[in-house]
């Protein structure tokens, strides 16, 4: 489905789920339960899905994943040289 003008505000809901990096099942669940709000423009079948909604759980998907994966630190003894002038 071709949006035209309205792609700049919405997305399809294959790409809605290309941003969010969920499959189909997972995508389609989200819609009936809420989490993802559907969009029923007059004069089209399919709903559409805001890109503010998308990009902002994007977002938090992508921190979520970075806060988990953590980083590791290595802690050394100091040490101290002279530098030679």
């Amino acid at each position: 489905m071709k949006l035209g003008k309205l792609a700049e505000v919405y997305y399809t809901a294959a790409e809605a789920r290309k941003r969010l990096g969920i499959d189909e099942d997972t995508f389609q669940y989200w819609g009936k339960n809420g989490r993802i709000t559907r969009v029923h423009l007059p004069g089209r079948k399919q709903a559409v899905y805001s890109k503010k909604e998308i990009n902002n759980m994007a977002h938090i998907i992508e921190a979520t994943a970075i806060a988990e994966k953590g980083e590791v630190y290595n802690y050394r003894k100091p040490t101290t040289y002279k530098l030679e002038h």
